[in-house]
C-alpha cells in the first residue's frame, strides 16, 4: 500500500509538540529533511487555512511544501493536505495525519501520511521526515516532559487559576483601600518591574498590584498552562485574540494575555519555579471565579477547549437567567473553581472575569468599602449553598467582590 506510519517519543508535554508542527517560527527549526534549510513560512491555522514552508537545498534549489487545514483537534490531532512543488516538478497531493498521545515522560507522536502516487515517492517521503523528526526531537532536551523541577510545577497546576492581578490609574491609593477594606498586606516586589507590589492573605501571596494608566483599572487572572505559547496559539485558534504576545519575566515566569471570543481578558501562565495554588477558603483569599459574558455557549466551548474544564451545576435564577458552575478536570464537585452566566449581556456591562474575596463579615466589609471610597453595585445577595456576596467597585473603578459565609 502506497502509505506510511511513523512513529516517535517526544520527551516533551504534548501542547509543547503541537506548538512545534503549528507555529512557523518554530517550524523552520526542524521541518526541514536532512541537508536542506527552511528559508520561510507560513500557515492560517483553521480547518479551510493553508499552510506552507519553504525550503532551500545545498545546491540552491527551491522547494516549497503546502496544503490545506482539514481537521485541529488541538493538542490532540492534526490533518491536512500535503504536497510539493519546486525544482525539476512536482508531488501529487497527499494526506497527513498526525495523533498526540500524552504518556508518563512525553508525547507519543503518530504520522499517517496517505495517497502517494507510488511505492517511490513513499519512501522518499519515509526518508524526509525521519530525518525531521529526529530535528524535531533535538528541540527537547531528555528531561523537558520528565519529572524534574522545571517541568513539575505548570503540570500539576495547568487550568488553574494562580495568581491575580490588580492593574490600576493609582496603584498607592489602591494599595489604602484594600489593605483597609479586605485586610490584605502589601510586599514590595521591585523597581524593576513598574513599582509592582504583591498582595499577602496572611503571610500567602495572592497577587499583586501595579499601575498601569493605559488601560481601565481592572482584575485580571492568571491562569496555569503547560505551554505559554502553544496555549496562546490554540486560544487564537479557538476564537480568541492575542492582546500581549508570550513574553517572559525574569525569575518569574512567562506569559500572555488573552482575550476571550466575547472579550473578557486573563493571562495564561508558566512559573519558571513552584506555583502554588492559594488554598481558596482562608480569609482573605480570592473564593470564587466568575465570568460574566454576553454568550454562554461560547464561552463556555472556549474555555472548556482551553483548559479542559468540567461544567458541574446549572441553577436557574429566575429573571438573571441561568448560572453555571464548573470545576477543574481532576477535582470532583466539591471543589469548584466559579462559574459564568450572560450577567453583562443582562446588564450592558464589557464582558469581564469577578473575582470574589473572602472576608470575615460581609455588614463589616461593605462598611469598609464604602468609608474608604469604593462603591456597592449589587448586595448583599444570598449565594446557594450558604453565605452572601456582594459586587463593588474600588475607588479607581476596578470591580471585584466579596464573599461571606455569615
Amino acid at each position: 500500500m502506497n502509505e506510511l506510519t511513523l512513529e516517535r517519543k517526544i520527551p516533551a508535554a504534548r501542547d509543547r509538540v503541537f506548538a512545534a508542527w503549528t507555529q512557523p517560527e518554530l517550524l523552520r527549526r526542524w521541518s526541514a529533511p536532512r541537508g536542506m534549510t527552511v528559508e520561510d513560512g507560513a500557515n492560517d491555522l483553521r480547518v479551510g487555512g493553508d499552510w506552507r514552508v519553504m525550503m532551500a537545498a545545498p545546491d540552491g534549489t527551491r522547494f516549497e511544501a503546502f496544503g490545506t487545514y482539514r481537521e485541529i483537534a488541538a493538542p490532540e490531532r492534526l490533518a491536512y493536505t500535503h504536497a510539493w512543488r519546486g525544482g525539476e516538478g512536482s508531488t501529487p497531493e497527499t494526506v497527513l495525519t498526525l495523533e498526540l498521545t500524552p504518556e508518563a515522560d512525553g508525547t507519543r507522536l503518530v504520522l499517517r501520511q496517505a495517497g502517494f502516487a507510488s511505492p517511490e515517492s513513499r519512501d522518499g517521503h519515509r526518508e524526509g521526515w525521519s530525518s525531521a523528526l529526529d530535528n524535531l526531537q533535538t528541540l527537547f532536551p531528555a528531561s523537558s516532559a520528565s519529572s524534574g523541577a522545571a517541568e513539575q510545577p505548570a503540570a500539576r497546576t495547568a487550568g488553574r487559576f494562580v495568581w491575580y492581578d490588580l492593574l490600576t490609574t493609582d496603584a498607592e491609593a489602591a494599595k489604602a483601600f484594600y489593605t483597609a477594606a479586605v485586610g490584605w498586606t502589601v510586599q514590595p516586589f521591585g523597581d524593576e518591574v513598574g513599582g509592582y507590589a504583591v498582595w499577602l492573605a496572611g503571610d500567602t501571596q495572592i497577587g499583586g498590584v501595579m499601575q498601569y494608566p493605559p488601560a481601565p483599572p481592572h482584575w485580571m487572572a492568571h491562569i496555569a498552562v503547560d505551554d505559554v505559547d502553544a496555549a496562546a496559539s490554540r486560544a487564537e485558534g479557538l476564537g480568541g485574540r492575542i492582546q500581549s504576545p508570550p513574553a517572559d519575566i525574569s525569575n518569574v515566569g512567562r506569559f500572555a494575555i488573552i482575550a476571550d471570543p466575547q472579550g473578557a481578558s486573563f493571562s495564561l501562565f508558566r512559573p519558571s519555579g513552584q506555583a502554588a495554588v492559594p488554598d481558596w477558603q482562608t480569609l482573605g483569599a480570592v473564593g470564587w471565579r466568575e465570568l460574566q459574558t454576553t454568550n454562554y455557549d461560547r464561552a463556555w466551548a472556549f474555555y472548556a477547549e482551553l483548559f479542559g474544564w468540567k461544567e458541574e451545576t446549572t441553577y436557574d435564577m429566575g429573571e438573571s437567567g441561568t448560572y453555571h458552575t464548573f470545576r477543574h478536570a481532576d477535582d470532583s464537585g466539591d471543589a469548584q473553581l466559579g462559574g459564568m452566566s450572560d450577567a453583562a449581556g443582562r446588564e450592558g456591562k464589557p464582558p469581564h472575569w469577578l473575582f470574589y474575596v473572602n472576608v470575615d463579615s460581609m455588614d463589616g466589609a461593605l462598611a469598609r468599602i464604602r468609608e474608604h471610597g469604593g462603591q456597592v453595585e449589587a448586595g448583599p445577595m444570598p449565594v446557594p449553598g450558604g453565605g452572601q456576596s456582594a459586587h463593588c467597585l474600588d475607588p479607581q473603578g476596578a470591580r471585584f467582590a466579596i464573599f461571606s459565609l455569615e
